[in-house]
């Protein structure tokens, strides 16, 4: 039996939560690849695009406060590092950040003071 497949998606979302699927599978494909340069000297430098304020701003968190941007950048730093070259892979942790995300937004909303 032959297997249908269809164009449209599974689930439907926002374009707003798709921008900011889009915004965070980009930040952690970069992360990914200047954490790999990085041993050969290539540290944070001004080709890094850093969409952190963007993607903050997104999930209505305030990009000035310090512990909210330690924390979401410790989500992404840890999803960054399990990302393979593999397309289903970078899916998947994208997802995942992005619940971790959602599921810490209020407290890292709290903490912008």
């Amino acid at each position: 039996m032959k297997r249908r497949t269809s164009d449209r998606p599974l689930v439907k979302i926002t374009k707003k939560t798709e921008t900011l699927l889009y915004l965070l599978r980009e930040e952690l494909k970069c992360r990914k690849l200047f954490a790999m340069l990085e041993p050969a000297g290539f540290n944070d430098n001004n080709f890094q695009p850093h969409l952190d304020e963007l993607i903050l701003r997104n999930l209505g968190i305030s990009p000035c406060s310090d512990d909210a941007f330690v924390r979401y950048s410790t989500i992404l730093d840890k999803h960054a590092k399990r990302l393979t070259d593999n397309t289903r892979t970078i899916a998947k942790r994208t997802l995942k950040a992005y619940i971790e995300l959602m599921n810490e937004r209020e407290s890292l909303i709290a903490s912008k003071h």
